[in-house]
């Protein structure tokens, strides 16, 4: 994913609907639960999704991922974002499959503006630290998707003549 903490961010780890009912939800995640009061949410991982570097989607990556949104990751310096997630005082790492974030102020709509958006998604940590993060992609193998195949087009005025 080229992601907004390296400047850009057109493509995505989420998905903002499952075709039939409309509704919103995370697709690397397994459940984004907030407490009672919203200024606590906990984003659980399933296990077994890797990026394609083979590094495992794992807590940790995604604590490092929200940080860089926020501001709070060495390196990056997101110019939207931080202030999308200004009001995230804090990521925790729980343990290896849990990450734990909590909230200067309750916010309802975090899980809306982590997939909701359709603008933020989860980059692997080879591309979160790399110098050139915008070029350098490391997404992940998302468990629903066996392969995916790019077909060039040569000639783009020739696209419409050809449906």
């Amino acid at each position: 994913m080229v992601a907004a903490a390296c400047g850009g961010g057109d493509e995505t780890s989420t998905d903002t609907g499952d075709g039939t009912t409309g509704t919103g939800g995370p697709r690397l995640a397994e459940s984004i639960e907030p407490n009672e009061d919203f200024t606590s949410w906990t984003i659980t991982l399933p296990e077994g999704v890797t990026f394609h570097d083979g590094t495992p989607l794992d807590a940790q990556v995604v604590a490092n991922n929200i940080d860089a949104y926020r501001g709070a990751y060495e390196n990056r310096s997101p110019l939207l974002f931080r202030f999308v997630f200004q009001d995230v005082s804090s990521v925790e790492v729980v343990d290896p499959l849990t990450v734990q974030v909590a909230m200067a102020r309750p916010w309802s709509a975090f899980d809306w503006a982590l997939y909701g958006s359709n603008r933020i998604g989860i980059m692997g940590q080879a591309q979160l630290d790399s110098d050139d993060c915008g070029n350098e992609l490391v997404g992940t193998q998302l468990p629903y998707l066996d392969r995916l195949t790019y077909q060039p087009i040569p000639d783009v005025a020739g696209i419409w003549v050809s449906r």
